[in-house]
């Protein structure tokens, strides 16, 4: 009896399980996104600003570029066009953390430097602000 449905001899198909299977493994490794973190800011400082003055801002970044992009949405202000990776990175030592939790994986935000400026007539109100790099845009933060 001739099996019309078999796929055996066919060029594309493998001869054996594990060639099925290793054929299999690279696909999904292929098709799989990678896992890298994900950029992101953490804090603006200071978190607000007087209506007709410019502001030098600390944005506290996570896998930033050292110049990156940035935007604030609302009328009436205009931030500087990129924040750059300050020189030094402003550091206060917390309290003693007990043992299995020091030794866990920690990320600090780094601190990239930018200005805001805010027109005399601005309405009062949060505004949010966002970064990115080529190809990554980050999530939307609250600035008071």
């Amino acid at each position: 009896m001739t099996d019309h449905c078999s796929f055996r001899g066919h060029p594309l198909m493998p001869t054996s399980p594990r060639i099925a299977v290793l054929v299999a493994a690279v696909v999904l490794a292929l098709l799989s996104p990678a896992s890298a973190s994900s950029p992101g800011t953490s804090y603006i400082f200071p978190a607000g600003a007087q209506r007709g003055t410019t502001v030098k801002v600390i944005v506290g970044g996570f896998y930033l570029y050292e110049t990156c992009p940035w935007e604030m949405s609302g009328p009436g202000t205009t931030v500087s066009k990129n924040l750059k990776l300050a020189e030094r990175q402003i550091w206060f030592e917390g309290p003693r953390i007990p043992i299995p939790d020091s030794q866990r994986s920690e990320n600090y935000p780094k601190d990239q430097l930018g200005t805001v400026s805010v027109a005399k007539n601005a309405r009062l109100g949060h505004r949010y602000y966002q970064a990115w790099t080529p190809g990554r845009l980050y999530r939307r933060k609250g600035l008071s």
